[in-house]
């Protein structure tokens, strides 16, 4: 009998998805998968027909995500070769079988006493077609989706190409083009990604949260988040490493010109925002004031 998940995360990119991943897995009421972004949903339509050899062999840009995500993999083989070797069915079902709703059922193992779900930030820019198709598959999905101050987040994405030596911050005219990209921008604009979701399902299903929660109330945030799924969420089932950081890379400050530029492209998000969750997104709105008034 085909498993189907209870929950996703769908990011936002860069506000703490990692964090949450891990978190979660510790819980014993809920099962993660071994791998934290499945990348199914954004794939569609057309995934149902890529056969595993052209993935393999093509040069798209998914085929590039199957290596990086088969890397980790192997990565993880060989920093923890006892525990991974239970995850080698599964891997293989994941790496290697043609990718349709079954396939994708297919990945959740979790036992019947657990609930299960899977994080994967790119589902924050689906398109209002992809979600309808989820919500007809799955429609009582919970979704979990967390916001960052946006000019921090577009900051940490660059920063991200940064550290894989995709950038040069002294390039002024190439850092403004990626901060101002489409890409970047949809990824920032969380009321286009919370308006399409609300279309489709019931507020009852929906969590929005906020990074800010992470960094200052850890154990808060993830007993809200275990409440809001339905799960144990007493003190004495919270994870010991709360407060540390998963996946923390090399700093690189926000310049002063590429701050004032972000607070300018997002300023009028900013301003929505603050009028539907005040709190946190208030915050944001009077530091970006603040640095436009420089």
């Amino acid at each position: 009998m085909n498993k189907s998940p209870n929950f996703i995360g769908i990011g936002a990119q860069k506000a703490g998805s990692s964090w949450l991943y891990h978190q979660l897995k510790t819980h014993p009421e809920i099962w993660m998968p071994p791998l934290k972004e499945l990348h199914y949903f954004d794939q569609l339509p057309g995934n149902e027909v890529r056969h595993w050899a052209h993935r393999l062999l093509g040069r798209t840009v998914d085929d590039d995500r199957w290596r990086r995500q088969f890397k980790h993999r192997l990565k993880a083989y060989r920093a923890e070769p006892g525990v991974e070797i239970r995850n080698v069915g599964w891997d293989l079902q994941f790496f290697f079988r043609r990718r349709t709703f079954d396939w994708y059922q297919s990945l959740f193992r979790n036992k019947s006493s657990q609930i299960a779900g899977e994080i994967t930030p790119a589902y924050s820019i689906l398109t209002e077609e992809q979600i309808s198709s989820i919500q007809t598959l799955l429609p009582h999905l919970k979704i979990i989706f967390i916001m960052r101050n946006p000019i921090d987040r577009a900051w940490s994405h660059l920063r991200m190409a940064w550290r894989r030596a995709k950038l040069d911050l002294a390039e002024e005219r190439q850092v403004f083009k990626l901060l101002g990209s489409s890409d970047s921008r949809l990824r920032s604009n969380y009321m286009k990604t919370i308006y399409a979701w609300e279309q489709f399902y019931p507020a009852s299903q929906l969590l929005f949260a906020f990074f800010d929660e992470i960094l200052e109330h850890p154990e808060a945030f993830l007993q809200r988040v275990y409440e809001f799924l339905g799960v144990n969420a007493g003190e004495e089932i919270l994870p010991s490493q709360l407060r540390s950081a998963v996946h923390k890379g090399k700093e690189a400050l926000l310049m002063p010109q590429y701050e004032k530029y972000l607070a300018e492209l997002y300023y009028e998000e900013m301003i929505e925002l603050h009028e539907r969750f005040g709190g946190y997104a208030t915050g944001w709105l009077q530091s970006t004031r603040q640095i436009l008034s420089v």
